[in-house]
């Protein structure tokens, strides 16, 4: 047990004590706050931004005062301010209309024009000019607004005023409310959405980024012939043990640091004002089974990556092995993704229980839906099972191969180690 504490030691203290885990405690955090918050501040900002736009009314004026009904913030719930020029055209100058606006337009004195034809009133559709149409905010605000005023001028030909249109079309605000098994509690779908986005990132990130330091530091020290050395007083299995404990040992104080101080970060200024909404996923049991998948995440992939490096003597070699682990790895992030529309659909369900799928769809779960507590421990321990036939199936290859040099690698061979290891 002395050998095998020795060996966890020193993998904590070349992975910890260098001046690169200690620029990568300050940068993720911020990285990651930025992914989360900056959204809401582009958004804020673009919310007091004017839109210059231009609308045309072919042989017709009954928009004359759309102006007017644009510049209301009551016709819709997205808030846009308006600059809106108004023209009641005659067909015949229609094109230079819109040549004199399309030029205004690539001078950047005009963001969007619309061209309104009479077949509007029945066919509902109009002409929208802009140089930049890859804008889907700026249009949908576009959109709703000029609906509801055409809307609004629409029940003003049935003799109903302009506030008592605004009124009757001013859309419903709501409210959500999360129901848990502790009552309710207010929520914002955007916090916890990104907040659950960047948790799942900080736990793969870490777990492959170990997993994949325990591989580096096995080629490093078979090349280096210094495994020959560490061999002549410890096993390969507690070899194979030390690293991936040592490692471990050492993304756990990575990941604490970056809490603590993504923690700080949170505490300061705009970000302080924005994060009141995230404790409603930071619960002591969403905190709890955070840990618990992250440890046994990483003891699942480290324990693969292990054997990884063993069998092999460059990092080039070890690609074809590499690979399987990143698709795993981005497989998991985008299934969490897309089944946040619906985390307790059944195919959801059964994917949380699957290793190695089982971290990132278990933790979304948590975060955005109540699961029953019987399911985030069934899949902890299938999770852990997982990681301790990895293990057994790593060590078999680890004693073998960890010796073994300039020999090409077959998988029949492996298979041998592993009946024979």
């Amino acid at each position: 047990m002395s050998k095998l504490w020795v060996i966890i030691k020193r993998e904590v203290r070349i992975s910890v004590w260098t001046r690169s885990f200690l620029i990568g405690v300050f940068t993720l955090p911020i990285l990651l706050i930025g992914m989360m918050f900056l959204p809401r501040i582009i958004k804020s900002s673009s919310e007091t931004e004017v839109s210059h736009i231009a609308i045309a009314e072919v042989n017709d004026d009954r928009l004359r005062s759309i102006d007017n009904l644009l510049s209301s913030d009551t016709t819709s719930t997205v808030t846009a301010r308006w600059d809106v020029e108004y023209r009641s055209v005659a067909r015949p100058s229609l094109d230079s209309v819109i040549v004199q606006w399309s030029e205004s337009a690539l001078a950047g004195d005009l963001d969007a024009f619309i061209i309104v034809d009479t077949t509007m009133w029945t066919a509902n559709e109009v002409t929208f000019y802009a140089e930049n149409i890859t804008r889907p905010r700026f249009f949908r605000a576009l959109k709703s607004e000029f609906t509801a005023a055409v809307v609004a001028v629409r029940l003003a030909g049935y003799g109903v005023l302009a506030d008592s249109a605004q009124q009757l079309l001013a859309d419903i605000e709501m409210t959500p409310q999360r129901i848990g098994d502790e009552g309710t509690e207010a929520t914002d779908f955007v916090s916890d959405f990104l907040a659950t986005i960047a948790f799942v990132v900080l736990l793969l990130m870490t777990v492959l980024a170990f997993g994949f330091q325990v591989m580096r530091n096995v080629i490093e020290e078979k090349s280096s012939r210094i495994v020959e050395v560490l061999l002549s007083s410890v096993s390969p299995f507690q070899l194979m043990m030390g690293k991936v404990v040592g490692q471990g040992i050492a993304a756990i104080i990575q990941l604490v640091a970056w809490i603590v101080v993504g923690g700080l970060f949170m505490g300061v200024g705009v970000i302080s004002a924005t994060a009141g909404s995230l404790t409603g996923i930071l619960r002591s049991d969403f905190v709890l089974w955070f840990g618990v998948f992250f440890v046994l995440g990483y003891f699942f992939f480290s324990a693969w990556l292990s054997w990884v490096g063993a069998v092999v003597t460059s990092e080039q070699e070890a690609q074809p092995f590499m690979t399987p682990a990143i698709m795993l790895m981005s497989a998991s992030f985008l299934v969490s993704v897309i089944s946040l529309e619906n985390p307790d659909s059944v195919w959801a369900q059964v994917l949380s229980f699957i290793p190695p799928m089982s971290p990132a769809l278990m933790i979304m779960r948590l975060s955005f839906s109540s699961v029953p507590a019987w399911q985030p421990l069934l899949s902890a321990i299938i999770l852990g099972l997982a990681g301790v036939g990895m293990t057994w199936v790593s060590a078999r290859i680890f004693r073998v191969g960890i010796l073994l040099m300039g020999k090409r690698l077959t998988v029949p061979e492996i298979y041998r180690w592993l009946r024979h290891g």
